[in-house]
C-alpha cells in the first residue's frame, strides 16, 4: 500500500514539475525521493521503487535511456553505503546527498551527450543547468524531505515510536 501511496504522490510531483516547469533546470523531486528512499527503506522495496522512478523519468525526458536509472541507482547505493559511516540522522546529511546526487545527474548526462553531440558551448550550458539546479535544490530539497517525513508519520500512525519504512516492511506487526 505504502509503495502505490509513494508511487502516486512522486508521479504527482514530476507531472507537476513537466507541465509547470518546462524548460527550467530545478532540482527533481525524484531525487530527492531516491535520497529519502535510501536514508529510510529496506534495500528490495527501495530498489523496486528506484528501478520504476528511473523508467518512467527515462521516459519522459526523451534524452539517452537510462541516464536516470543509472543515476538512481548510483546515488541510492551510494546513500545507502555512506549510512553505514556517517551519521544520518545529521540534518545536513540528506541535503548533501542531494548535491551530490545533482552533481553526479549532471556528470552522467554529460558524458552520454558529450559522445553523441558535437557541439560548441555544451558544457557551459550543462555548468549553467547544474547551478540552477543546486540553487532549487535549497528550497525545494528541505520541502520535499519534509513532507516525506510527515506523510511517513501519516502512515504510521504509531505515538511515541519512531518508526521507519524498515519497520513497515519487516512484515512485523506494528
Amino acid at each position: 500500500m505504502t509503495l502505490v501511496l509513494h508511487y502516486a504522490v512522486l508521479s504527482f510531483f514530476t507531472l507537476g514539475m513537466t507541465v509547470f516547469f518546462t524548460g527550467y533546470p530545478i532540482c527533481s523531486p525524484m531525487l530527492v525521493y531516491v535520497v529519502y528512499l535510501g536514508l529510510d527503506a529496506d534495500f528490495a522495496p527501495g530498489l523496486v521503487l528506484i528501478f520504476i522512478a528511473g523508467f518512467v523519468l527515462d521516459g519522459l525526458s526523451g534524452g539517452v535511456f537510462g541516464i536516470y536509472l543509472f543515476s538512481f541507482l548510483w546515488i541510492f547505493c551510494m546513500v545507502r553505503w555512506l549510512g553505514g559511516f556517517l551519521r544520518t540522522t545529521s540534518p545536513f546529511f540528506p541535503f548533501l546527498a542531494v548535491l551530490a546526487g545533482i552533481l553526479l545527474e549532471n556528470l552522467f548526462t554529460v558524458l552520454s551527450l558529450a559522445f553523441r553531440v558535437h557541439g560548441e558551448g555544451l558544457f557551459a550550458d550543462a555548468f549553467r543547468f547544474t547551478a540552477l539546479q543546486i540553487i532549487t535544490a535549497f528550497i525545494v530539497c528541505p520541502l520535499f524531505l519534509t513532507l516525506f517525513r510527515k506523510m511517513q508519520g501519516f502512515l504510521f500512525r504509531q505515538r511515541g515510536k519512531n518508526s521507519t519504512l524498515s519497520d513497515f516492511f519487516s512484515g512485523r506487526p506494528l
